[in-house]
Formats: C-alpha cells, sequence, structure tokens
C-alpha cells in the first residue's frame, strides 16, 4: 500500500508531538488530580443550560463535553511541553556532543529527504524517527513533571517512583530508537549512492552521487 508524502508527515508529527501530549496530560492528571477535578468542574458548568431537575444522563454528557474539551489543552500543552523537551535535547548536544551523538545519534532529515527525492519511500524512516522522537518526548517531559510534582504540595512515593522508572524507560526505548534510525537512514543512501555509481555514466548521472559526501552516515 503506498502512502503519499503528507500522510507520511502526518503519522510522524502525530508520533512526535501529539501522543506525547496526552501522555503528559495523563501525568499531569495523576500528579496534581485537583486542577483536573477543578476544570472539568468549571467546564461542565458553564456548559449545564439552566434547568429545574437535573437528570443522570444530563450529568453524564456534560461530563463527556468537559472531557472533550481537555483535548485540545492536551494538545497544545503537549506542543509546549514538546518544545522545552526540544530545547533540552539541543542543550545536551551542544554541552555534551560526545554522548549525544554515541547514545541519541542523529538519524539526518536530510538523509530522509534524499531518499524521498530519489523517489524511494520512506514511510518507515518516518515512523522509526518519529517513535525516537516521541519516546525521547515523553520521558523527558515525564521526567520534568516528576521534578514538577516533587516541588509542590505533598507527595506519594510510589508515584514518584513510577514516574522516574517511566521516564527512565522511555528515554532507553529513544536511545535504541535513535540508533536504529541513524543506521537505517545511512545504509538506504548508501545503497542508494552504490546504486548510482554502478549505473552508466557513474556519479555525473547520480542525483545523489554529487551529495552523497554531505551526507552525515
Amino acid at each position: 500500500m503506498e502512502v503519499t508524502g503528507i500522510a507520511a508527515l502526518g503519522i510522524y508529527l502525530l508520533l512526535a508531538f501529539v501522543l506525547p501530549g496526552f501522555c503528559y496530560a495523563f501525568v499531569f492528571g495523576l500528579c496534581f488530580p485537583q486542577v483536573i477535578t477543578t476544570v472539568l468542574k468549571t467546564l461542565n458548568e458553564q456548559r449545564e443550560a439552566p434547568r429545574t431537575e437535573a437528570s443522570s444522563s444530563t450529568k453524564q454528557e456534560g461530563m463527556a463535553r468537559a472531557l472533550s474539551s481537555l483535548t485540545i489543552p492536551a494538545i497544545t500543552g503537549g506542543l509546549l511541553l514538546s518544545s522545552v523537551c526540544f530545547f533540552v535535547e539541543n542543550v545536551s548536544r551542544n554541552v555534551a556532543p560526545c554522548f549525544m551523538d554515541r547514545v541519541f545519534p542523529e538519524f539526518g532529515i536530510a538523509q530522509i529527504s534524499k531518499i524521498e527525492a530519489a523517489g524511494k519511500g520512506a514511510l518507515h524512516l518516518q515512523v522509526l524517527s518519529g517513535e525516537a522522537i516521541m519516546h525521547f518526548n515523553i520521558g523527558v517531559g515525564i521526567l520534568l513533571l516528576a521534578f514538577a510534582y516533587l516541588g509542590f504540595g505533598r507527595r506519594r512515593a510510589a508515584l514518584v517512583i513510577c514516574l522516574f522508572v517511566t521516564a527512565f524507560a522511555n528515554i532507553v526505548d529513544s536511545s535504541v530508537l535513535y540508533q536504529r534510525a541513524s543506521k537505517a537512514a545511512a545504509d538506504v543512501v548508501k545503497q542508494l549512492t552504490l546504486g548510482e555509481l554502478a549505473a552508466p555514466g557513474g556519479p555525473s548521472h547520480s542525483a545523489l552521487g554529487p551529495m552523497a559526501s554531505s551526507i552525515r552516515p
């Protein structure tokens, strides 16, 4: 089944930035349930029409509408927190480049673009790179929420442990996926370059040949 470039980009964005937002919202609800309860109650009261007698079905519908109203804040908040995670990644690459290049090697968006320009499908790489960024954002985001939770109010030790374990697990998963995506992109570009070199006319007829030396493995 052929997947268009727009669809592949949508899958990448969904994995890397949208899904982490719902994870953040869930963790935020665990850490600060009183905030979620207050917001839901306020939204429910604002949406309820004046009536003399409330029915249970009407209350359930109001709660469902209130929950649906949290979708946009969850996505928006997720994008904002993901931008902080991206900032953390960039700072880490500047502060500890050797460590980051070894543990979270860049898979190269430029490589994926060249693969697509050569007419080769890059859906697998889009999904792989999207998953890598997704787990990195989830791990760092949960870590930030855990520190915020430690700084406010009463703390539940079991929840703190679960948050740190979940954050660590996602960061480890992200490292594995970063390495797989980097290797997969480099292998595909290498195969394309070798194929072009073997074609009649050699490098002069290659779409990737002039650029191959500038591609980061």
